[in-house]
């Protein structure tokens, strides 16, 4: 998705509209198709400023019909056709409830509901790559979660039940660690800034923090 334009939280919105305008025209009444999404619209519910390129959905399915109005609004939009899909799915293994996401959009026939913070703050422990650092830091300071102990906590109450988590959870538990030492930081009046960037440099050069 790297040569997609990107996208402010409100234009998103816009483009819901227009998906929820074509399914109303050939719905049947009461009707509601729902995406369960992650990533960067998840984050721009949640921070003002966030930009993304596509709307990552969480499950393994679509429903047909929100992708062949999307792929019309496509169209129209001069846009990729494909800015509406599933491709991050296979790297959520947590069997996520749809309490763990809140409404962002509702219109007639649509219904778009984003990670909530916890969650998100869970999976991108969980990737562990460097560009995530920044939105991790930020989303372990808006649900409270700033102690190591408390992330850890966070990622075995999300992804426990998961085959690869057991294989996994040193190199979560070495994240935490590295981002509660950076909210320490933060909460002694230190700007992180300098701090947050040498990680995400560290991680994306190498596969594990702790080599």
């Amino acid at each position: 998705m790297s040569d997609l334009p990107q996208h402010t939280f409100a234009e998103m919105l816009d483009l819901f509209e227009e998906v929820d305008d074509v399914l109303s025209a050939s719905a049947p009444p009461g009707v509601m198709y729902v995406l369960y999404v992650i990533g960067g619209v998840a984050m721009g519910a949640l921070f003002d400023g966030r930009m993304t390129q596509d709307v990552d959905v969480a499950t393994a399915e679509i429903p047909p019909q929100v992708l062949e109005a999307a792929s019309a609004v496509a169209r129209r939009r001069n846009i990729a056709a494909n800015w509406i899909n599933n491709q991050a799915a296979g790297f959520v293994e947590a069997d996520l409830p749809p309490s763990a996401f809140d409404p962002i959009y509702e219109g007639r026939c649509l219904l778009v509901r984003g990670a909530s913070p916890r969650i998100l703050l869970a999976l991108k422990l969980m990737s562990g790559r460097g560009r995530d650092i920044a939105d991790i830091v930020e989303l372990a300071d808006a649900t409270g979660s700033r102690s190591t102990d408390a992330l850890v906590s966070l990622c075995d109450e999300v992804f426990a039940d998961t085959e690869s988590y057991q294989f996994e959870r040193d190199w979560v538990e070495a994240v935490c660690s590295d981002i509660g030492r950076l909210l320490s930081s933060r909460r002694s009046g230190e700007d992180i800034a300098a701090a947050v960037a040498a990680l995400a440099a560290e991680y994306d050069g190498t596969t594990d923090p702790t080599e």
